[in-house]
């Protein structure tokens, strides 16, 4: 949709198109073709994967025989204590992730950015996220001998991004996009210093890296980026947090769900992966709570952006408490344990 309001609202006007509402009309009706097109490429060539049908699945109203899953799930996952203490993590670091997403914009108008920067900035992200996703995602691989030239290009853009942060606005750089362009043209430096130096200096901390504590970077980047949010005044550091959003947003939450699906029963991965969606779904209502109580009291969102490290830190604190090879050992004894009835 970003990339549909942003054409729209930059461009509209020479197509006859004004104001944002028709704009934000017009990608939302985008999104819908665009979500239609390119599903038939997985309807028509993906194929279903075989299941099993379990002993438990014997139901002879399937409407009732859902929710006696859905509450059976609630009841199993008190068995499966990692999944637990991860779910309950995923929840409060989630729902400050989703409000930083959700409340972007509404914290840039407040302190002046123009709305062209707003979108373009937020757009940004999402391209930024493609390559820093896969990236991001090779981190755990500790059977690739290139995790520590990936884990060095990571650290290098998450010190650096700020410093060019603090740098351009004091050399009068005041177009988002022109330090955009600065970012870019740093990733030569990025890739040179991690192919020189950095593979070699972050090797001992590459070989420590699983899914866990590459979140947990994640994390402590998104508590960067709200603390930066708080002293942010221009819409070049807009642009430029925006870029550091798009280092992590995609990896973190791949991670999530990879770390997650490790420690689930392969029998029952579709209801606890529901569960998962869904469940994050209803969590996410603290983070604007907070956000919006703390602006309301404090007379500015200032406070609001700084208030989300809580959730970032205290969802850091209960992630370090997940045993993953413990959680996974326990899905498979699930898994062992689970009476096949027939396949189908």
């Amino acid at each position: 949709m970003m990339p549909g309001v942003f054409g729209i609202t930059a461009l509209g006007a020479r197509f006859g198109v004004s104001g944002t509402e028709m704009a934000s009309r017009l990608s939302l009706m985008s999104v819908g073709i665009w979500w239609a097109v390119f599903s038939i490429p997985l309807f028509r060539h993906v194929p279903e994967p075989p299941r099993a049908r379990l002993q438990s699945e014997v139901m002879v109203n399937p409407l009732a025989g859902g929710f006696e899953r859905l509450v059976r799930t609630f009841k199993e996952l008190r068995l499966y204590r990692q999944l637990l203490i991860f779910i309950v993590a995923f929840w409060i670091y989630n729902d400050g992730i989703g409000t930083i997403i959700k409340m972007a914009t509404i914290y840039g108008a407040e302190i002046g950015i123009g709305q062209i920067d707003l979108i373009g900035a937020l757009l940004l992200t999402q391209f930024v996220g493609i390559p820093f996703s896969l990236l991001f995602g090779r981190l755990p691989r500790r059977d690739d001998p290139r995790q520590s030239f990936f884990l060095s290009v990571v650290l290098y853009n998450a010190v650096t991004i700020p410093l060019i942060g603090i740098t351009v606005p004091r050399l009068g750089i005041t177009s988002g996009p022109v330090a955009v362009v600065a970012v870019v043209a740093n990733q030569v430096l990025a890739l040179l210093f991690s192919y020189l130096i950095g593979r070699w200096a972050f090797a001992g901390l590459a070989r420590r890296i699983n899914a866990r504590n590459a979140i947990l970077l994640a994390l402590a980047v998104y508590a960067l980026v709200a603390i930066w949010g708080y002293f942010m005044h221009t819409a070049v550091e807009f642009w430029l947090l925006a870029t550091m959003v798009g280092l992590v947003q995609g990896g973190g939450q791949a991670l999530s769900r990879s770390l997650f699906g490790s420690m689930v029963p392969k029998t029952q991965t579709a209801e606890f992966y529901g569960f998962y969606d869904m469940s994050s779904k209803f969590a996410g209502l603290l983070g604007p709570l907070v956000f919006a109580v703390v602006g309301q009291l404090m007379g500015t969102s200032r406070l609001s952006i700084i208030s989300l490290v809580v959730f970032f830190v205290v969802g850091a604190a209960l992630l370090t408490r997940v045993n993953q090879e413990e959680g996974a050992r326990v899905a498979r004894e699930a898994d062992a344990k689970a009476t096949v009835l027939s396949p189908s």
